[in-house]
């Protein structure tokens, strides 16, 4: 299990690797930021109009199976604001 924090941003970021996507089981997501959370599921750009999930401030998603994140796991924030995705694999 890991446990890794990204800070938010307004700019499409990696919250996981491709390479780090194929080696694990299951993936979590809780937005601690004040901001709207996109998360895109693959390999891509994250944006507020291409996304798979939307995460608001204090949600949880969790992949239903890690299948879903092979290719890696990138989000965007509404905003910068204080906060980050922690992003627990296992």
């Amino acid at each position: 299990m890991a446990v890794t924090s990204v800070a938010d941003t307004a700019t499409s970021t990696t919250l996981l690797a491709a390479a780090d996507a194929k080696s694990i089981n299951g993936v979590s997501v809780f937005n601690d930021s004040s901001e709207i959370l996109y998360l895109l599921q693959g390999i891509g750009t994250a944006s507020t109009t291409s996304f798979s999930v939307k995460l608001a401030a204090g949600d949880y998603w969790e992949s239903p199976d890690p299948m879903y994140v092979r290719g890696g796991l990138s989000g965007i924030w509404a905003n910068n604001s204080s906060g980050a995705a922690r992003i627990t694999t296992w």
